[in-house]
């Protein structure tokens, strides 16, 4: 994949690595919240608990997560890693090189 900004290479890598890199969390649904936060947590990982009851993983593969509840008899019935869009990706690393940019003025929204 190739990022072009103002004329510039920003970006030569592959669709993989920018995902690796700009990878967010893992959404994790459980009965058992308490018990997989404990666990997780034990192992290093950042976890967070949605308003929805969802608990958001951060610094831990999918994997890895779903090895720990099953060691732990935990059941999951969620197991979701997030990453950024590319369009997400693309916006984020042509930021400092937009030449124009939209922005609303007063009055535009009614």
């Amino acid at each position: 994949m190739l990022i072009i900004g103002k004329g510039r290479l920003l970006e030569d890598t592959s669709v993989a690595e920018m995902r690796d890199r700009f990878e967010r969390d893992v959404l994790v649904r459980t009965t058992r919240p308490a018990d997989l936060t404990a666990v997780l947590t034990r192992l290093g990982a950042a976890v967070t608990r949605a308003d929805d009851g969802d608990l958001l993983i951060v610094g831990m593969e999918a994997s890895i997560i779903g090895d720990a509840a099953a060691a732990n008899r935990i059941p999951l019935h969620g197991l979701t890693p997030r990453s950024a869009t590319l369009a997400d990706v693309y916006l984020h690393m042509t930021n400092e090189a937009a030449e124009y940019r939209a922005t609303l003025s007063e009055g535009t929204l009614r």
